[in-house]
């Protein structure tokens, strides 16, 4: 997990919202953090062609068959580890919530 945090870290200045005067959308955050995530072993959406997007299965049915599978900006198998980055409405969706 540190070397996640890390990762964002060192990225802060670039995708931080209250320090931009336009916060960046969920894929240009995902753009700027994609060679550092791909440097601690994610694999990383590149696109949005079927081809470029990370396709994982998250709910499994009958005979281990998937039966619910979700597409996700980043994907560690090592850690079997998912990541989805939102846009900043996303936070505050999630807090007024609370």
């Amino acid at each position: 997990m540190r070397e996640v945090v890390e990762v964002f870290r060192r990225n802060h200045s670039t995708i931080s919202t209250p320090l931009l005067a336009k916060g960046l959308t969920s894929d240009e955050v995902l753009r700027v953090l994609a060679s550092d995530l791909a440097g601690i072993g994610f694999q990383v959406e590149t696109g949005k062609a079927h081809a470029e997007k990370i396709d994982r299965p998250v709910y499994f049915g009958e005979n281990g068959v998937p039966a619910r599978r979700y597409q996700i900006d980043g994907y560690s198998s090592e850690w079997r580890c998912g990541l989805e980055i939102e846009a900043g409405r996303a936070w505050m969706v999630l807090i007024c919530r609370r």
